[in-house]
């Protein structure tokens, strides 16, 4: 017999299984950043964010990939979330930014104004998005301490990264690094929050 208790475990089986995703997504996303930065450091401070590795031929593939396997991962955890509010929410979030992501991708080319241009208008939506979906998400739908500290982790990461754009700080692979890292903290922990019950 169908009943609450049963939706609520299903709800969970499927939080859990979104959250692995996504989790698997960043951790491959990050250990294709950490061997580009092993491969060529000076990206950590010539103030080009996550894309210089995908204008170098030595770091492109592991760029290629690490973007690949976040937006696998991103795609699968959305369809693995409930189909129900406020997870739909969610779902589509990360589809829309898995769609972004590809937009990065395949608008990093170098020595292209062109490119640039909409590479960075598309970076921009893209952590629009990331911050209106984690404060929903923060602020509204689950607010409590740790969340709270997720997304003042991800506010500073955000104001680095401006500043980077800006070129004030030369800090933008690290704002980027911070903001992504706080994006998922807040996902995954409401998420596994609001599937508990």
């Amino acid at each position: 017999m169908f009943t609450a208790a049963t939706a609520g475990n299903s709800d969970q089986r499927k939080c859990q299984r979104a959250n692995w995703y996504f989790c698997a997504g960043l951790v491959g996303f990050f250990l294709c950043l950490f061997a580009s930065v092993a491969i060529e450091p000076a990206g950590l401070w010539v103030n080009h964010g996550f894309s210089f590795y995908g204008d170098l031929p030595v770091t492109k593939p592991l760029y290629w990939l690490g973007f690949f396997l976040c937006i696998t991962c991103l795609l699968l955890s959305s369809l693995s979330l409930p189909a129900r509010m406020p997870f739909l929410v969610v779902r589509m979030g990360l589809q829309v930014i898995a769609l972004l992501l590809v937009g990065v991708v395949v608008t990093t080319v170098p020595n292209s104004p062109a490119y640039d241009q909409v590479h960075h208008i598309i970076g921009v939506v893209l952590f629009i998005m990331q911050f209106l979906l984690s404060g929903w998400l923060a602020l509204v739908i689950h607010r409590d301490r740790a969340n709270l500290t997720f997304f003042l982790l991800l506010l500073l990461g955000g104001v680095l990264s401006l500043l980077g754009l800006l070129n004030i700080l030369p800090y933008l692979l690290e704002g980027q690094t911070v903001f992504l890292l706080a994006f998922g903290l807040v996902v995954v922990y409401t998420t596994g929050k609001l599937s508990a019950g």
